[in-house]
């Protein structure tokens, strides 16, 4: 059986993509349980939006789209790991910014 693929997936309900979004998130430090709340529903949000998405997607163009378990799995990893990327970032920036303070206020010492 050559270039079978499977045609079906069973959705899962809001509840349960929101469950598995804030367990995920558990993990990740965020600012306040309200931040982590909000990111687990626009987890959410986004994943549903899609699947409604991908159904005019397939009313309009007839071609397929599908969005898996393992497609809102990854949506959230990729979420995690661009959070920790710009996190990283940030605080490169940061201490590049703290140690040209700490150069200025070194040259204007030496100045004096």
């Amino acid at each position: 059986m050559n270039c079978c693929t499977l045609d079906w997936f069973s959705r899962w309900p809001k509840e349960a993509l929101l469950y598995v979004s804030s367990e995920f998130l558990k993990e990740v430090d965020m600012p306040s349980e309200e931040v982590r709340q909000q990111v687990s529903e626009m987890c959410m949000l986004i994943h549903t939006s899609v699947e409604e998405i991908s159904l005019r997607f397939w009313d309009e163009l007839r071609r397929r789209v599908y969005t898996t378990p393992k497609s809102y799995l990854d949506l959230i990893k990729l979420y995690i790991n661009k959070l920790a990327d710009k996190r990283k970032e940030d605080n490169a920036n940061k201490d590049r910014l703290e140690k040209g303070v700490k150069k200025l206020i070194q040259t204007n010492q030496n100045i004096d």
